[in-house]
């Protein structure tokens, strides 16, 4: 396969400089590494060679191509206007290469993420009344109960599209205090649902039959085209991507902007650390310098925190009288 090898969308005049170095060390790594997609290594060192070499003027050697920071460039600026899902896999394969073929240059510190600042952005107002409006823009009924189910349960829950996808109807409860979700797999947890989203969860519950799946409510449990996840088809007239993760964004920074207890949203939104929520930080809105004064002196006040003022207190160590003449007299024996 290796020896066969032509990229598909590359002008000859690009490929031929660098095609016998790409094959050569497509070569050495597979001897060294398999893998099952090979024409992914040789399709993501074939545009990085052709880049490296005809545009970044470097040689064609190891220690260049396979240079870590400069395949971190590349797959950050070169590669921008490519999805960022694109980019991860293209600078994964690089880097795995590199690291084989180049050991004494292994990396020795973990290489900077790939920007996505959009990744964790919450929607706007006038975005999530876009967004409240949109299962009724779908064209049926089966993608209308879909597109409800991500509104409800994403902006109502803060589900991740995996657990959504696994909600089944009896996970979803109420009781005097609201509304309930029961989420499965590795995170299980139970999440309280806003209320402004809880009749809308009840009701698509409630409209699912025992076993099934919320999101896919028409669909028999034991269906072989069943997949978890959305895996739906939905009209997007938005002007603007919906999707599980900017959902769970806004559903995270509105708790925290309302100011709910970091332990507890932690907990809600099934994360393992507090680390975990420091990427929705730049977006919590500042707290009002009247709120912020307020929380910090209220919030853990003793309720006899009066009783160190009263006339009654205990004078401090320095004030103490003697306890006798022989003591005072002692003291100034001293």
């Amino acid at each position: 396969m290796i020896s066969a090898y032509q990229p598909r969308n590359m002008p000859a005049d690009q490929w031929r400089p660098v095609e016998e170095f790409v094959k050569s060390q497509a070569s050495d790594y597979f001897s060294r590494a398999a893998r099952a997609n090979a024409r992914a290594y040789l399709s993501s060192l074939a545009q990085y060679a052709a880049w490296a070499f005809g545009t970044a003027g470097c040689a064609l050697t190891r220690a260049d191509i396979f240079d870590h920071e400069r395949i971190a460039f590349y797959t950050a600026h070169v590669m921008a206007r490519n999805s960022y899902s694109s980019r991860i896999a293209h600078r994964a394969c690089l880097l795995a290469m590199a690291d084989v073929l180049v050991p004494e240059h292994r990396r020795g510190i973990r290489m900077p993420p790939n920007a996505n600042p959009d990744a964790s952005a919450p929607y706007r107002e006038d975005q999530i009344r876009m967004i409240r409006a949109w299962p009724q823009e779908q064209s049926t009924p089966y993608r209308r109960r879909a597109a409800s189910c991500i509104v409800a349960f994403g902006l109502g829950a803060g589900l991740r599209t995996g657990e959504l996808g696994e909600l089944q109807p009896e996970d979803v409860t109420r009781d005097n205090e609201g509304v309930l979700v029961a989420v499965r797999g590795a995170h299980a947890r139970l999440v309280p649902v806003l209320a402004e989203y809880e009749e809308l969860c009840v009701n698509l519950a409630s409209t699912t039959q025992p076993g099934s799946k919320v999101l896919r409510a028409y669909r028999a449990p034991d269906n072989p085209v069943y997949r978890p996840g959305w895996n739906v088809r939905l009209d997007t007239d938005t002007g603007f991507p919906i999707t599980g993760r900017r959902l769970r964004a806004t559903w995270i920074v509105g708790h925290l902007s309302r100011g709910v207890a970091a332990d507890a949203l932690r907990i809600a939104a099934g994360f393992d650390t507090f680390t975990a929520i420091d990427r929705y930080l730049p977006w919590v809105e500042t707290a009002p310098l009247n709120d912020y004064r307020t929380a910090f002196r209220n919030l853990h006040r003793a309720p006899d925190s009066t009783v160190c003022t009263t006339l009654d207190s205990p004078p401090r160590p320095s004030e103490q009288p003697p306890e006798s003449d022989q003591d005072v007299n002692e003291g100034q024996t001293r």
